[in-house]
């Protein structure tokens, strides 16, 4: 099995160079070991690296209100500690010694700059590069320990909420610049939903998104095929399991729908300590089979191949 989503850092640390070593890494994959994994994708998040951290400054300049963009330039000058070069160095050398891991990065949709972050990315040897939504203008919707987010769910209302994350993911999906999806329906993070009829279309456009890119792709390459893996790939992630809405990334409906897409999935735990690696991995197996996926896929070099799901328990 593998565990495609993991980060070196607990949400509320501030991290230094120093901190990212091999050992650290080795500790990483000897937990994994031990929980029956045969991979592990280091995937820290983009904002923590200095050498990007102007995108997120300029994305906290146009959140719409200056309270918002007050947050959100404090929040990213407290998290973009980290080197990039440091980074990529340590993990390429973890793999240059034969550790299961492979060099990941968690991206933002950085709405009307994924062009330059497409670009900026292109220079480093990712061999897989997640793609998440995170934040709708200033609000940072999964941040639950900060008044001024959550308030803004009060403020906004879920319907309005839910329909944005949509604006934003539908950007993230037709920029290409992420090779799977991460927690693609993050935005239930609070159990907050719209009426029910409102959440049915959530979900239906949900796929239709993911379906389109599919359909692009093949217009584009004219083989309908890929040469190793999908032509996209989701992560079914159990991270939602610890988190209010007490459910995986995507639901149950939006995982089968996904399936019948053709479409791809990693698995992920979004774990931010060693100890949060392959968490409830055993229940995702099970969702998957239920569904009918019998492979994963794994990344090299941003290309991607089936590796077949282990039965082995974590």
């Amino acid at each position: 099995m593998l565990d495609y989503h993991i980060h070196l850092f607990s949400h509320d640390d501030m991290a230094f160079d120093d901190q990212v070593t091999l050992s650290g890494v080795a500790q990483l994959c000897s937990v994994a070991k031990k929980r029956n994994l045969t991979e592990i994708a280091v995937t820290e998040h983009l904002f923590r690296f200095k050498e990007a951290k102007h995108f997120f400054l300029r994305a906290a300049e146009e959140a719409g209100d200056r309270e918002a963009a007050d947050f959100m330039h404090d929040y990213y000058n407290f998290h973009a500690t980290l080197t990039l070069e440091h980074y990529v160095r340590i993990l390429t050398e973890a793999k240059r010694r034969g550790l299961p891991v492979v060099l990941g990065l968690e991206m933002d949709c950085l709405p009307g700059q994924m062009d330059q972050v497409n670009s900026f990315l292109s220079t480093f040897p990712f061999d897989v590069v997640l793609g998440s939504v995170h934040f709708i203008k200033g609000h940072m919707f999964d941040v639950l320990d900060s008044y001024l987010q959550v308030s803004r769910w009060n403020t906004r209302g879920a319907e309005k909420v839910f329909s944005d994350y949509l604006v934003n993911l539908e950007e993230l999906i037709l920029s290409g610049t992420s090779d799977v999806l991460a927690h693609i329906d993050l935005v239930k993070i609070t159990g907050r939903k719209p009426s029910d009829a409102a959440f049915n279309d959530f979900e239906s456009e949900l796929v239709n998104f993911v379906a389109k890119s599919i359909e692009k792709t093949v217009t584009e390459d004219g083989t309908g095929e890929s040469s190793a893996g999908p032509l996209q790939v989701v992560e079914l992630s159990s991270a939602g399991w610890r988190k209010p809405v007490g459910e995986p990334y995507p639901s149950h409906f939006v995982l089968e729908k996904l399936f019948d897409a053709g479409v791809g999935i990693t698995f992920a735990s979004d774990a931010h300590e060693p100890m949060g690696i392959g968490y409830r991995f055993t229940d995702l197996r099970r969702l998957a089979d239920r569904v009918g996926y019998k492979n994963v896929s794994r990344f090299s070099g941003r290309n991607s191949f089936s590796f077949e799901i282990d039965k082995g328990q974590t």
